[in-house]
């Protein structure tokens, strides 16, 4: 149980998971797992500690048009600003409609909450719904894009030609990153790794290492958290594909820049930014990836009143790349690249004078055998 905007306090707890190569610059492989290409550690800290978690100027150019958190005052009156870190974007907002869209659904006629909850209700949450749908799809597709350039395309170096794949499975990432469009190809096959991985792994690495600081498992509802825990707890169904949920609300990171004593002066650089809201992957959402079907599919669960865990499983639809024959390597590239304001594919709907109206256009892929989730 949280009092408003305590999940701003610096002193509340969120979970990021942190990437790396698991060969790493040791190159030695896992004899248990000779597929496993990712290490991952979950970290649970404070705000504050995230506040010192800069990050990468992709990221920061990636994520303005999502709401960062507020500047605040702490229990001592000093100020605590996060801006340009991962705690400006802890919880995670999810999902976005664009600002000027949301104005034009603010006439003059909303002049109070009810009527602004009308609003919501009818037109912005709908609207939201399908927008994450199709953000969705659009990462799926990226994922398969990922994949294809790193099976396709070459590195050469130290007089070696390789594809970009074995530059990723052996941990040397910083020569893929290196590439124009390096940092989309390494994002996405990170992202692949997370999908296929998701229902048959945990995180390698806690940090810190023991799990008591999710006890007690079970909150007091008659009683307000200090500090609170925004966060899946281990008692949750959720646990069990909280890499995946991580990966939809935006805090999946890998660190940047050069290496040095102290991880203090390196960077963040997220792997894919919010499509679900930190509230939504805590309290609502259970995930799970099925690679056998090409529509989502969401059940509700029985869940006794007092456990920390959502009451909806989400089924995410993962299935194979289609062969060329199915789905050219362009149409995967357009519908996963595509804006949602201009271009070939818009999401959102203007009249002939560029405003905006109260529609969209591609909820779904205009190609067959792009899935589409049930976000």
């Amino acid at each position: 149980m949280f009092k408003p905007d305590q999940w701003y306090e610096k002193t509340t707890f969120y979970q990021v998971l942190t990437v790396e190569p698991h060969h790493g610059e040791n190159k030695q492989k896992d004899n248990k797992n000779p597929r496993k290409i990712l290490k991952t550690t979950l970290n649970l800290k404070s705000r504050e500690a995230f506040s010192k978690w800069e990050l990468d100027q992709a990221t920061t150019d990636k994520l303005k048009g999502f709401p960062s958190s507020p500047s605040i005052k702490d229990k001592h009156g000093n100020n605590f600003d996060p801006v340009g870190t991962i705690a400006a974007y802890l919880p995670s907002p999810g999902i976005c409609l664009k600002e000027d869209f949301l104005k034009k659904l603010s006439p003059s006629t909303v002049v109070s909450v009810f009527s602004n909850q009308t609003v919501n209700s009818n037109i912005s949450y709908p609207i939201g719904i399908l927008l994450r749908g199709r953000k969705m799809s659009q990462l799926i597709a990226k994922t398969w894009d990922a994949y294809y350039q790193a099976k396709t395309k070459e590195i050469t170096k130290n007089g070696q030609t390789k594809k970009i794949w074995w530059y990723f499975c052996e941990g040397d990432w910083g020569e893929i990153t290196k590439l124009p469009d390096g940092d989309d190809i390494l994002d996405g096959l990170i992202a692949r790794e997370i999908f296929l991985t998701s229902d048959s792994a945990e995180p390698d690495k806690h940090d810190p290492e023991e799990l008591v600081g999710y006890y007690p498992l079970k909150e007091d509802k008659s009683k307000v958290q200090d500090p609170a825990k925004f966060v899946i707890s281990p008692a949750s169904q959720a646990w069990g594909s909280i890499e995946l949920s991580l990966l939809l609300a935006g805090q999946v990171y890998r660190k940047v820049g050069s290496k040095v004593a102290s991880n203090d002066n390196q960077k963040y650089h997220q792997i894919s930014q919010p499509i679900l809201s930190t509230g939504e992957i805590v309290t609502m959402y259970n995930l799970e990836v099925s690679r056998n079907i090409f529509a989502g599919e969401m059940q509700e669960l029985y869940v006794d009143w007092d456990k920390p865990s959502g009451i909806y499983k989400l089924v995410i639809p993962y299935p194979p790349i289609p062969s060329e024959l199915n789905l050219s390597l362009k149409e995967i590239q357009d519908w996963a690249n595509a804006e949602d304001d201009n271009g070939k594919f818009p999401f959102y709907l203007k009249d002939s004078t560029g405003q905006y109206l109260v529609g969209t256009k591609f909820n779904t892929p205009p190609y067959p055998y792009i899935p589409l989730s049930c976000l």
